[in-house]
């Protein structure tokens, strides 16, 4: 008798053992996507916004997304410098935004879509004399076939 008892366990043992690998396999586990800093060659100046990490750095944190008023934003995913366009309908985040307005942009290329909740800090609300730019906090998406990576941010926006 304890001779068949271990049979038994065994076959339920390889049972349950390829029903782990069966779901295994149908579940798919992805990496999310690997977000890397900017080079500095690729930073430009003028009128745009600049995202960094670590949120709590501030401006001193290193540009993870540059987006320049006119033209895609930049964004290096998986080791890949990408060229990210904004949707046309969302417009481009104004410097006059009082402190706690919500906004959120989308920037999308072929296979990646990031998102900007922004949350606006400080603004040049009420037309400041010398105000040329506003500060956020931050949280960017970024989803793709790896899957999605949520970053918390410090962002500008400005001249």
């Amino acid at each position: 008798m304890p001779r068949r008892r271990h049979t038994l366990l065994g076959r339920l043992v390889l049972y349950l053992g390829w029903l782990g690998v069966g779901l295994l396999a149908a579940c798919q586990v992805r990496a999310s996507p690997r977000v890397f800093y900017l080079p500095p060659a690729t930073l430009q100046s003028g009128c745009g916004c600049s995202f960094h990490v670590p949120a709590q750095a501030g401006a001193r944190g290193q540009a993870v997304l540059q987006w320049l008023q006119g033209q895609p934003a930049l964004m290096r995913i998986d080791q890949r410098l990408v060229r990210l366009q904004p949707l046309p309908a969302q417009g481009f985040p104004e410097v006059d935004q009082a402190p706690g307005t919500k906004r959120t942009y989308t920037l999308t290329a072929p296979g990646i879509r990031v998102t900007a909740d922004c949350t606006a800090l400080q603004s040049c609300a009420g037309g400041a004399p010398g105000c040329e730019a506003a500060s956020y906090r931050v949280r960017l998406s970024v989803v793709s076939a790896q899957g999605r990576r949520v970053l918390p941010a410090w962002g500008s926006c400005g001249c």
